[in-house]
């Protein structure tokens, strides 16, 4: 069975991880897949529960930290190391999964003879831009492919027959249960929720601030923040920073903040609405969610929602860090039960046509074989 080592970079149970974790999950029949992880993730285990083959490495991101001084170091010593692993087992193949991780590029100096490919989930205006364009030439030279998760990444690409486009993958198609339509259409309380790691530019601040205003005419709202700090100082300010806003407008007793969540099923089936709005999405799986889960979705214009939502056919589109528009979204959604359940429906089908998870994997199965094949 062949072999594909897969280097995953994130610190916790990003989108990034989810959709790769997805996709391989639905090849594991037909491939046979190897992790490179970062040490003590909460990826572990989520490995473990399918059985997939992972190393343990110190992977450095190059951050705010005195521990980018030593980027340079870790990055050739691993790559070292990863080269040795490969030769032993007789993989020729590694799927990095994100742009901005370099140790494809120096393994494939280390040995041409290996096949890279790129998965790229980054716009060019997100919070990397200044070293964009250098991670772009590295791995437009060095990457045998490159998929971009969306049309938005691929256009900050210049036209190659390296590179194409795969969607993010949500894993399984879920059943749409009575209690989860009765969610929907309940108008006695509105539940909203919002998924995103409490990271500044997800849009927990503006969604608190819309809240807040929308709550003022509607008290059947409520909000609920599921997420996690990924273990950063900064993250976790950021979130006591929201917690005390909530405090100070008086929204405790109908605002609540959820911790990472293994299985987000329940809580999807039980909201009324789902609430995206980053200031930058290359594709948003937290969308892709919503609609698989049949609700109705409000996003921001920042990139991959749009794709998504068929430019707003499937979903409330709005105008990025529009906090006024946002409220009457808000406010729009939670006052019309019929127009709530027509945009569920319509975004669940649209998702099943377009980003059934059995499509996306074979597509990614497709680049596989392309490129060991040497078809660049």
């Amino acid at each position: 069975m062949k072999k594909i080592l897969i280097i995953e970079n994130s610190d916790g149970v990003t989108g990034a991880f989810k959709s790769i974790y997805n996709n391989i999950n639905l090849l594991q029949q037909e491939l046979e897949f190897i992790f490179v992880i970062p040490k003590q993730t909460r990826t572990i285990q989520l490995l473990k529960q399918s059985n997939i083959r992972f190393l343990e490495f110190k992977l450095v991101e190059l951050r705010r930290h005195w521990r980018s001084l030593f980027y340079i170091f870790w990055l050739i010593i691993n790559a070292r190391k990863i080269n040795n692993f490969l030769k032993k087992e007789g993989i020729n193949m590694v799927h990095i999964n994100d742009l901005y991780n370099m140790l494809g590029v120096v393994l494939k100096m280390i040995n041409p003879k290996l096949r890279i490919i790129y998965h790229v989930r980054l716009l060019k205006n997100s919070y990397v831009q200044l070293l964009y364009k250098y991670w772009q030439r590295s791995i437009l030279r060095y990457g045998d492919q490159i998929i971009c998760v969306s049309q938005a990444v691929q256009k900050d690409f210049p036209t190659s027959k390296k590179v194409t486009v795969i969607h993010d993958n949500m894993g399984h198609v879920p059943e749409i249960s009575e209690e989860n339509r009765a969610a929907t259409n309940n108008e006695e309380q509105i539940n909203l929720l919002c998924v995103a790691n409490f990271t500044r530019g997800k849009g927990q601040d503006l969604i608190v601030e819309a809240f807040q205003k929308a709550f003022q005419q509607d008290k059947r709202l409520r909000l609920r923040f599921v997420g996690d700090t990924l273990q950063l100082q900064k993250n976790e300010e950021f979130r006591k920073e929201l917690q005390e806003r909530i405090r100070q407008y008086g929204l405790g007793e109908v605002t609540q903040f959820v911790g990472f969540q293994k299985d987000m099923s329940e809580l999807y089936e039980r909201a009324s609405i789902v609430l995206q709005f980053s200031m930058s999405e290359s594709f948003s799986m937290v969308c892709l969610e919503a609609m698989f889960y049949e609700k109705p979705l409000i996003c921001s214009d920042c990139g991959g929602p749009a794709e998504l939502t068929d430019q707003g056919k499937y979903g409330l589109l709005l105008p990025t860090g529009d906090i006024d528009a946002l409220t009457k979204g808000i406010l729009q959604l939670a006052q019309n039960k019929e127009k709530r359940v027509a945009l569920a429906q319509s975004a669940r089908k649209h998702a099943m046509e377009v980003f059934h998870p059995q499509k996306l994997s074979q597509e990614l199965k497709e680049v596989y074989l392309d490129a060991n094949c040497g078809c660049s």
